[in-house]
């Protein structure tokens, strides 16, 4: 198994383009490996702590995501909504 890699990397005919294509592929290959657990990471800590959703409610139910806003919109059943949004009910 070893002697196979080490004749990959060197190119098969020992021509130096063949030898620099191939560590040209590892190279790629190990900075995605390298990338990829911190763009996992950069992905959670997008997501806000806790998610519900609107199940039961009497009235008309406005919605505005920012504190001390006047713009409030209206939401109906299933709406989902996190901690920090506000919630009215008229």
């Amino acid at each position: 198994m070893f002697e196979f890699n080490v004749r990959w990397c060197r190119g098969s005919t020992g021509d130096p383009a063949v030898v620099r294509a191939h560590w040209a592929v590892i190279w790629v290959a190990a900075l995605l490996l390298a990338a990829a657990p911190g763009a996992a990471r950069a992905a959670d800590e997008d997501l806000p702590g806790r998610v519900g959703r609107i199940a039961e409610f009497a009235g008309q139910l406005y919605l505005s995501p920012e504190s001390g806003s006047t713009d409030w919109a209206a939401i109906g059943l299933n709406y989902p909504i996190t901690s920090g949004d506000n919630l009215w009910v008229s």
